[in-house]
C-alpha cells in the first residue's frame, strides 16, 4: 500500500512537470526543488552507510535485531533532520516501536526469531 502512495506522489510530480518546455527548464526546476528541498550529497551518502553498516551489524557482529534497528533509525533521524533532543527522542520512540512490532510479528506470525 505504501509503496503506491509513493508510485503516485512519483507519478504526480512527474505529471506537473510534463509542462517544462524544454529539458533545460526541466533542469533548471530540478535544480530550484533540490535547493528549497536542502538536498545534499552527503545525506544520499550517510543513509547507504548507516544501511550498509546495520546489515552488517547483524548479520557478522549479530547485534539484537531491536536494539540495531533502533540505533539505525535514530542515525537515520539524524541525517534527515536537525541534529536535537527532540530528534532523537522521536526517533528513538519510533524505533523502538517499529522494531519491537516487526520483532513480534516476525516471531509470533513468520516463526523466526530475529535476535
Amino acid at each position: 500500500m505504501l509503496l503506491i502512495v509513493f508510485a503516485a506522489i512519483i507519478a504526480v510530480r512527474a505529471l506537473l512537470r510534463v509542462g517544462a518546455d524544454t529539458a533545460d527548464e526541466f533542469d533548471e526546476i530540478a535544480r530550484e526543488e533540490a535547493a528549497a528541498s536542502g538536498v545534499s550529497l552527503w545525506r544520499g551518502w550517510a543513509m547507504f552507510i548507516t544501511l550498509v553498516t546495520y546489515v552488517a551489524a547483524l548479520d557478522f557482529a549479530e547485534v539484537p535485531f531491536v536494539a540495531a534497528t533502533t540505533l539505525m533509525l535514530v542515525v537515520n533521524g539524524f541525517v534527515l533532520s536537525a541534529f536535537s533532543v527532540r530528534s532523537i527522542v522521536t526517533f528513538g520512540a519510533v524505533g523502538i516501536i517499529l522494531s519491537l512490532s516487526l520483532s513480534f510479528v516476525f516471531f509470533n506470525f513468520l516463526h523466526v526469531d530475529l535476535g
